[in-house]
């Protein structure tokens, strides 16, 4: 991430590494460390590790958000976001990111997937319906 983002933060995260993943990911960046490792290993033989990574900083949730909109039109996750506008499945984005590599947590799509209410969600495509056919939601 140095020299992405102008502003950036070093912060404490959970990954989801191999050993051969972490020494990868850790040469990668400097400044990155470990701070913490889990003894056991999931199927793939990931542990989760407790770590210091980069992360941009922004300077207003606007900008955040359209660093965010890039993030997703482009590169890796550009067929998930094509398929998104085709379908307009949230869920299948989601996962389409996942799949792509967005995060190294084993059930991040579940997990955003079960932050996001599905009411709260159902009521904000049935206005964007509604403004498509002329009306107030």
């Amino acid at each position: 991430m140095p020299g992405r983002h102008r502003n950036k933060q070093l912060l404490r995260t959970r990954e989801w590494f191999t050993r051969e993943d972490l020494r990868a990911w850790l040469a990668h960046s400097p400044g990155r460390s470990v701070i913490s490792e889990q003894p056991q290993a999931d199927e793939r033989g990931r542990r989760l590790y407790v770590v210091m990574d980069w992360f941009a900083a922004y300077d207003s949730l606007a900008d955040a958000c359209a660093d965010y909109v890039r993030l997703l039109t482009r590169g890796r996750y550009e067929p998930a976001w094509r398929r998104y506008q085709q379908t307009r499945d949230w869920r299948r984005l989601i996962q389409d990111i996942a799949d792509a590599g967005y995060a190294t947590a084993p059930n991040y799509a579940q997990r955003v997937m079960s932050v996001l209410d599905d009411r709260a969600v159902q009521a904000l495509e049935a206005a964007r319906a509604a403004r498509r056919m002329g009306g107030s939601p």
